[in-house]
């Protein structure tokens, strides 16, 4: 256990921040060798964050009845097992029964939630009834905590706390948790939403909470990597009356929205989020598989250059496919110059082109010209990302010359999906 000396703290700190006399944290020196305190040069002890943690989560044991010599050699062990400063017994002895009934109300508060503002409410709340404080991110100094409460809603907040005392130690270990919680709790009141705005009138539909059961069950699946599972599951939803379409708005769609999110802010690699886009395709094209085309027109579906996160498009592109269209699919990254020869051979009634980023956009301008040059309306997506928030912007495909919905050039049978309900659906 060591701290520099500078920014450690005098045995009389130590023992007023973790309630443990002075003459007491001097015994255990000399009896146990713990806390080890750095040494000033003119001798005097300096304690740091490490040395806290050792005492409160001792004084936590004995506090619930264990000897000081079994609380001292418990903790050294896990200490020793754990090689780090991070406090080494469960949260459920390294903290108060205070601060964790604190942490429950919160957690019971989450479930709750409607909205976002509600969410930095009810963390903004608890930082303070554990002896923190919240300031803005602009206004924080340098030692809070780097964990924003904001949510994207606000300015970033961060929780600041006086170093190596008690209220530190607890937010440490209550607040990424609950982070999660709260992102978890906002995602699923999200789907919630947009499940109910779909229900109304759609054929063969998961609707409502039933959809978002289903998500779930179906991001389990992918996160396993688990392809005849997740066959298992869209097959029997499809033997007991859910149509392939509904399948694919309401279960692939948003899981594998959540498989982009996660590799996106880090909790899955490149390796797993390829993995889980696997299952998904291998299922999305199990239900596209019985698909007939009901003299509709011919599609051709494909990502303007640069764009390589194809399953968005492939979504689409089997939807038209149930819906009757003779469709083909070509895949990522389609230059311009190539799209072009391919309708000047084979016959098209509209051409969906995806483009997940801004950075791509002169390649979609290129790609919808040589459309229109062919004389075959575009169908353009308009589901542009700024860092984590998605935002429709119908000024920038339209800018590019195409329309998401054709105005009056749309061919029959192209009502809907909406870009935008499928875009993001793979990693971006």
């Amino acid at each position: 256990m060591s701290e520099t000396v500078e920014n450690g703290m005098s045995i009389g700190e130590l023992a007023e921040k973790v309630g443990v006399p002075v003459a007491t944290i001097r015994t255990w020196e000399r009896r146990y060798g713990l806390p080890a305190p750095a040494r000033t040069p003119g001798g005097h002890r300096r304690y740091g964050a490490d040395h806290l943690l050792w005492i409160a989560s001792v004084r936590q044991l004995v506090d619930r009845g264990a000897t000081v010599v079994a609380a001292a050699r418990r903790v050294s062990e896990a200490s020793n097992e754990r090689r780090s400063p991070s406090p080494p017994v469960p949260l459920s002895t390294a903290l108060d029964g205070g601060a964790i009934e604190a942490a429950y109300s919160a957690t019971r508060a989450l479930l709750r939630i409607r909205q976002p503002a509600q969410a930095v409410e009810i963390l903004v709340q608890l930082v303070r009834e554990l002896g923190g404080e919240v300031v803005e991110a602009e206004h924080a100094p340098p030692d809070a905590l780097p964990l924003d409460l904001s949510f994207g809603e606000r300015a970033p907040l961060l929780p600041v706390t006086e170093p190596y005392s008690i209220a530190r130690l607890h937010l440490e270990r209550m607040l990424p948790t609950l982070l999660d919680d709260a992102r978890h709790m906002m995602l699923l009141t999200r789907r919630l939403q947009d499940a109910r705005g779909r229900s109304q009138g759609k054929r063969g539909k998961a609707s409502g909470i039933a959809s978002v059961v289903l998500a779930d069950r179906f991001l389990e699946l992918l996160e396993r990597g688990d392809q005849p599972g997740a066959f298992h599951l869209v097959t029997d939803l499809v033997r007991q009356g859910v149509s392939p379409e509904a399948l694919v708005l309401e279960v692939l769609a948003p899981a594998q929205q959540e498989v982009g999110r996660r590799w996106e802010d880090g909790r899955w690699g490149v390796a797993q989020e390829h993995a889980a886009t696997a299952v998904t395709d291998a299922a999305l094209g199990l239900l596209a598989l019985d698909a007939e085309p009901l003299g509709k027109g011919h599609a051709v579906v494909g990502c303007v250059e640069g764009e390589w996160h194809a399953l968005p498009a492939r979504m689409a592109a089997e939807i038209l496919r149930m819906r009757g269209w003779e469709v083909v699919f070509l895949g990522p990254s389609v230059p311009a110059e190539d799209l072009a020869r391919y309708l000047a051979m084979e016959r098209a009634d509209v051409v969906g082109l995806s483009c997940s980023m801004p950075l791509l956009l002169k390649g979609a301008a290129r790609s919808i010209d040589v459309c229109r040059q062919a004389g075959v309306p575009v169908l353009a997506g308009r589901h542009w990302v700024r860092g984590r928030r998605s935002v429709r912007d119908p000024a920038r495909s339209d800018g590019l010359g195409a329309g998401p919905r054709y105005g009056s050039e749309a061919p029959r049978g192209l009502d809907g999906p909406s870009s935008s309900s499928i875009a993001g659906a793979g990693a971006a």
